[in-house]
Parts: structure tokens; C-alpha cells; sequence
């Protein structure tokens, strides 16, 4: 059995603390068993990959943008970032259910050495989850207020637009 290391300090800083979140989150994330079994089925609710989807579209945005504004600016940001932010996100009998509790549900250990590192990145990504902001926590698809995703979805849905890509992102980031 792999014998993980469990480190009680806090530390110090907000930002170290944001950065030990981000690790745990990769850590498991990017630990897969049986890629035809259970990853790619499930590909999009796995954290680091609902991260890398939110990215993806963040980053080819600011890319047109930057270079080809005129070719994209009659096109709705917003609605294209929100979509891909909220994406995996249910409401079911009045419950938020997000990718990262689908995720949870649907892990099945299939060693000693993977049960250990599920438990201890489970422990790590709650203890940190706090210091994750509004824009983290829906780029790795971990649960959030069902308030915020309504409020997201009228957003997306009444065509609000933002001057800029970045512009969305600080904008949830204070919600």
C-alpha cells in the first residue's frame, strides 16, 4: 500500500492555501484506473478535465480577442464561457448537483493504493475548498450555491455581455 503523506500545517498564506486546493484536485483527478471503464465514459465530470474545458474555451476567447477582435465581436462571450462553466451542473427535486459529486458517486476503488489516494485527496480538497473562489470552483466543477448557478443561468440566458473575456472571469470571481 502507498503511504501518502499527510501534512496538518496550514499554511500560511491564502494563496499557498488556494495552491494546495488546485493540487489535490489535479492529483486525483489526473490518477485514472481503467481509462475505458470509468474515465472515458465520465471524462467531463472529472475535475481536472472540466478545468481543462473551461480553459480551453477561456484562453481561445482571449486568443480572438487579442489578435481577430473584429471577427469576434458580435459573438456572445459570455454565453459561450457560462455554457462551458456550467455545463454538468443538474438541478434535481430542488437540489444542485455538480460534476464533482457525480464524479465522487461514480468512483469505484479498485486497489488499496487508490482508495488511500481518494480518501486523502477528498480530505485535502475540503479542507482548501474555502479558499477557492466563485470562477475556481465552477471551472473544476465542485459543488456551489444553487443561487449562483441560477443567477449564471439568467445571465447566459438574457444575452449579458461583458467588454472582455477577462471581464467575466473577475466578475464571478466577486460572486
Amino acid at each position: 500500500m502507498i503511504n501518502y503523506e499527510r501534512n496538518n500545517k496550514t499554511p500560511k498564506s491564502s494563496q499557498k492555501k488556494q495552491k494546495l486546493a488546485k493540487w489535490s484536485i489535479i492529483t486525483l483527478s489526473s490518477f485514472s484506473t481503467d481509462e475505458n471503464e470509468i474515465y472515458m465514459p465520465n471524462h467531463d465530470i472529472y475535475p481536472i478535465e472540466h478545468k481543462a474545458n473551461v480553459q480551453g474555451k477561456y484562453k481561445v476567447l482571449k486568443l480572438f480577442e487579442k489578435n481577430i477582435p473584429s471577427e469576434i465581436k458580435n459573438i456572445n462571450k459570455t454565453y459561450i464561457l457560462l455554457k462551458e462553466l456550467l455545463c454538468g451542473y443538474e438541478i434535481e427535486k430542488g437540489k444542485l448537483i455538480s460534476p464533482y459529486e457525480k464524479y465522487l458517486k461514480i468512483q469505484k476503488p479498485y486497489s488499496e493504493e487508490y482508495a488511500s489516494l481518494c480518501e486523502y485527496t477528498k480530505e485535502m480538497t475540503e479542507k482548501y475548498y474555502k479558499f477557492l473562489d466563485s470562477y475556481d470552483k465552477l471551472s473544476y466543477g465542485f459543488p456551489v450555491d444553487k443561487d449562483l448557478i441560477l443567477y449564471l443561468e439568467t445571465l447566459k440566458s438574457n444575452g449579458k455581455t461583458f467588454k472582455d473575456t477577462k471581464s467575466i472571469k473577475k466578475y464571478i470571481k466577486k460572486l
